[in-house]
């Protein structure tokens, strides 16, 4: 009777915690693990699930109310009431993704684990039926893919197989609707270089994570890169996959305002490599001026460091609802944001960490904790950039032991501060930025967004080893 009592408190809970269903969009539920969860960002960054961007694909037309949960199965999810409270609500025409797969071969819990066979009947006998007994529309998904990389064949490998072939056989025997995201994934990640399939996972430097200040490894669950690129995966087989719902993703156009202009080749290359994005009316507006943020951003981006969990009071009158303060944490942690720009900081304080799964010892972590601010509205200088810039690349190449080339002489400019000489000759050498109208620099010019895309595909280049930029 405890038992029982037990359980209709949570499922009462769960129920009143349901997402609000609205009557006049297409509605999509989702039943599925931690690897398509909503996280806070707060208490859980970069950690993301799938579902979380899954919406930026698709128009406002379309509402995704997402019910899955950390650690479940098939079977625990059944066996919790979280597959009865989307049942109970669900409607005719409505959409029911389900994505399982990865915990259901995990022993130690009697109502978790299911064999392949006892999955499969699972899927089709409380899902599948489920949802076409509401005249719903299921959608099969296998689960994704594990981080699992052979390095002497340089490739990723394909992961999950048990049951994605489980999977995969329930969508042939049933005809439901069908993505097999474990497929796509390993086909994605290799086209991809084995750094960036590294950190679409749970790959974790020192403090970047909210849940551990200490470095930590992950190969089952997404950083924010991974679950936006995952997400679009899914997106991108929509039209021939569920195609009822292709004519609400939107649509991927180009900048209409940037034809012609000196910068439309770079801005296009910048754009297909996700460094930059719109107004969100197809405009680039190259020529107007970039914040110190913005491209404080887009060098952090294209040199791939990551940003870090934001930390209350130690970042320059940022708050956790500003969206750069994750970049602005990882900046200044390492250090890339020139003391100009930051006024003032106080000496090194250090931070306690543990191991939340209790695998490493606790540890003391060295931080800086600054005071004033970092103004990351106002527009960003020429010399400014060039200083971010410089620092970016800089860590990157020596985070990975690559020499930087000094192929030219420095620029001479009476107008460069002093304070930001240096950084400019420096990128100057290397190429990383150049003078504009003949000899000069004009230093204290607000940087234009257009300018700003060429230096950013100039620091990719640079890293990536492609020659000259």
């Amino acid at each position: 009777m405890k038992r029982m009592i037990t359980c209709l408190t949570a499922l009462a809970m769960l129920l009143a915690a349901a997402p609000a269903v609205s009557a006049e969009k297409e509605t999509v539920y989702i039943a599925g693990d931690s690897t398509a969860l909503t996280y806070s960002m707060a208490k859980y960054y970069p950690l993301t699930g799938w579902a979380q961007p899954l919406a930026d694909c698709f128009t406002d037309d379309v509402e995704f109310l997402n019910y899955s949960s950390g650690g479940r199965s098939a079977k625990l999810f059944v066996y919790d009431g979280q597959l009865d409270a989307i049942l109970n609500v669900i409607k005719p025409g409505d959409h029911l993704v389900i994505q399982f797969g990865i915990y259901d071969g995990v022993g130690g819990m009697d109502n978790r684990y299911t064999g392949a066979d006892e999955y499969k009947e699972i899927l089709k006998e409380k899902y599948i039926d489920g949802a076409k007994a509401r005249g719903a529309i299921p959608v099969l998904m296998t689960p994704c893919a594990r981080l699992s990389w052979d390095e002497r064949n340089g490739v990723f490998k394909n992961s999950r197989q048990n049951y994605a072939d489980a999977t995969r056989e329930v969508a042939a025997e049933t005809g439901c609707e069908f993505i097999d995201v474990t497929k796509l994934m390993t086909e994605t990640f290799n086209t991809m270089e084995k750094e960036d399939v590294f950190s679409c996972y749970m790959n974790c430097e020192q403090l970047e994570s909210a849940q551990s200040a200490l470095s930590s490894e992950d190969p089952t669950l997404l950083k924010e890169s991974g679950a936006k690129l995952v997400a679009k995966i899914i997106a991108d087989a929509v039209p021939e996959c569920v195609p009822e719902l292709a004519g609400y993703l939107k649509k991927r156009v180009g900048f209409y305002d940037i034809s012609g202009h000196w910068a439309e080749a770079e801005i296009m290359t910048a754009q297909q490599k996700g460094f930059v994005s719109g107004s969100g009316d197809g405009t680039f507006s190259p020529d107007a001026a970039v914040t110190r943020a913005e491209f404080l951003k887009m060098a952090m981006s294209a040199a791939k460091i990551p940003g870090h969990a934001f930390r209350e009071g130690e970042c320059l009158e940022v708050f956790l609802d500003d969206w750069y303060c994750n970049y602005l944490q990882g900046a200044l942690d390492k250090g890339l944001i020139p003391y100009e720009m930051i006024i003032s900081y106080t000496n090194w304080a250090t931070a306690e960490a543990t191991d939340p799964k209790g695998i490493k010892p606790s540890a003391t972590v060295y931080v800086v904790k600054y005071s004033c601010g970092f103004k990351g509205g106002l527009p960003i200088t020429r010399e400014e950039m060039a200083a971010v810039a410089m620092n970016c690349l800089s860590y990157a190449a020596n985070a990975k032991g690559k020499e930087l080339t000094r192929n030219a002489q420095g620029i001479h400019d009476s107008d460069i501060s002093e304070a930001y000489l240096g950084a400019v000759n420096d990128a100057y050498a290397c190429g990383l930025v150049k003078g504009v109208e003949g000899s000069t620099f004009r230093p204290k010019d607000n940087l234009t967004r257009a300018q700003a895309v060429t230096i950013i595909n100039r620091i990719a280049a640079i890293m990536k080893g492609n020659g000259e930029v």
